[in-house]
């Protein structure tokens, strides 16, 4: 695994509309991708978040007002977006994000906007890792071997 990517690989995504976690240390399981097609997600799409830039940690408020900026963003250009929280396998850290089904290239430019080290891109199979402001290569999920 490459450094810059640190605990991504481990990271829990809860989406609170489809009462779904896809634990990303697993592969997504066919019961998993049939209630993400209920919650509008059948095709690709990306998960972005504005916290925490280019990894740096930030308090609570500041983290809180750039999910502010990103959310009102991706209701008003996104209408088919879903909330998709980012969190660590123990519970302890949680990022409020979303699922937004858009070309690959187009979640980039939105994750740069908030200076984000990196994507999280579900091809309908899979989750990768996809830089967008880190140097670090994609990274298929999960890493092999499929379970640490």
């Amino acid at each position: 695994m490459h450094a810059a990517w640190g605990p991504y690989p481990d990271t829990i995504l809860q989406f609170p509309g489809a009462d779904l976690a896809i634990d990303l240390r697993r592969p997504v399981a066919p019961e998993a991708l049939l209630a993400l097609a209920r919650d509008g997600l059948s095709g690709p799409f990306a998960v972005v978040t504005a916290c925490n830039p280019l990894g740096h940690p930030l308090g609570e408020r500041a983290n809180h007002r750039l999910s502010a900026v990103l959310s009102a963003m991706v209701r008003q250009h996104h209408p088919g977006a879903r909330p998709a929280h980012g969190g660590s396998s123990d519970g302890r850290h949680l990022e409020p994000g979303w699922a937004i089904p858009v070309p690959l290239d187009e979640a980039r430019r939105l994750a740069a906007r908030f200076f984000q080290n990196a994507v999280f891109w579900f091809d309908g199979t899979k989750f990768v890792i996809v830089p967008v402001l880190a140097s670090g290569p994609q990274v298929s999920l999960p890493q092999e071997p499929a379970y640490r």
